[in-house]
């Protein structure tokens, strides 16, 4: 029997230390956004998946560490006119569970990004990752193999940063991603959510991805690709295509070459041959 008591758990600020760390668990965002100008050097910690690595593996040493999970504002999905805000802490788990439950009562059209999500976060790692793991620490990372972050250029997804004193600011990811492991966002900013629009009518997302096994492995490439279809007759055109690509270079990039190339080109297999 779960024990009565947790249930009313009302979680509250954690301060730990040793002898070389300092560990804040903070609870609302105010104070997440106090220490994080306070602690300009600290790292965000949720899963654990990224850094632990860096720690155990390259002998990082990182003096402050803050876990931002039991901030509401990151720890929540928010549904708005235009598509989603996954908080920057949610977990993979909890976002799958909540893109399964809008493709269920959300129009077809609409959600098309969702599934193309879904289909990538099967393959992603195995499900005790996924349970710790966040969506705003795989794009913070900025990992340049990273099997998501092609999908959110894609689809033209916004972040959403803030800092102390309610400071924010929006950055496309087009522009997030500033070099190999480098990233648009200053010392003393957090990234409190990330927008990922609906789908319209005959708007289309896919992913793909290239491992040396299907499941449980890091991409050599990863790609995702939406296109928005114009119907004249019995003719389709390019009216809007995004197109990210992982493993190509080093950070996620997209080709805007190649997008502008394809505008108002027909649908067909001398389109897909040119691009």
């Amino acid at each position: 029997i779960f024990p009565p008591s947790l249930k009313k758990y009302e979680p509250k600020s954690l301060f730990l230390k040793d002898d070389t760390t300092s560990w804040y668990r903070p609870t609302t965002l105010e104070e997440l956004l106090e220490l994080k100008s306070e602690h300009t050097d600290a790292k965000l910690v949720v899963g654990n998946t990224e850094l632990g690595i860096e720690v155990r593996f390259k002998n990082k040493k990182y003096p402050v560490y803050i876990d931002p999970t039991e901030v509401k504002e990151l720890s929540q999905i928010k549904t708005t006119e235009n598509g989603i805000n996954i908080g920057a802490a949610v977990t993979l788990t909890n976002i799958e569970k909540e893109l399964k439950r809008l493709i269920e009562t959300l129009p077809e059209h609409q959600t098309r990004a969702f599934v193309t999500l879904l289909e990538q976060f099967h393959w992603f790692a195995g499900n005790q990752i996924r349970n710790v793991a966040c969506l705003g620490g795989n794009l913070c990372t900025a990992s340049p193999i990273s099997d998501i972050n092609p999908i959110l250029m894609a689809m033209n997804s916004d972040i959403n940063i803030i800092a102390k004193d309610n400071s924010r600011r929006v950055v496309n990811i087009h522009d997030f991603f500033l070099g190999y492991r480098k990233i648009n966002l200053k010392e003393d900013e957090v990234v409190e959510s990330i927008a990922v629009p609906f789908t319209r009518e005959n708007e289309y997302v896919h992913c793909y991805k290239q491992s040396r096994r299907r499941g449980d492995d890091i991409a050599i490439v990863t790609t995702g690709i939406r296109v928005l279809l114009e119907k004249n007759e019995d003719k389709f055109t390019i009216k809007e295509i995004g197109l990210g690509f992982g493993g190509m270079a080093p950070t996620t990039v997209f080709t805007p070459k190649t997008e502008e190339g394809l505008l108002n080109e027909e649908w067909n297999q001398a389109m897909l041959d040119k691009a």
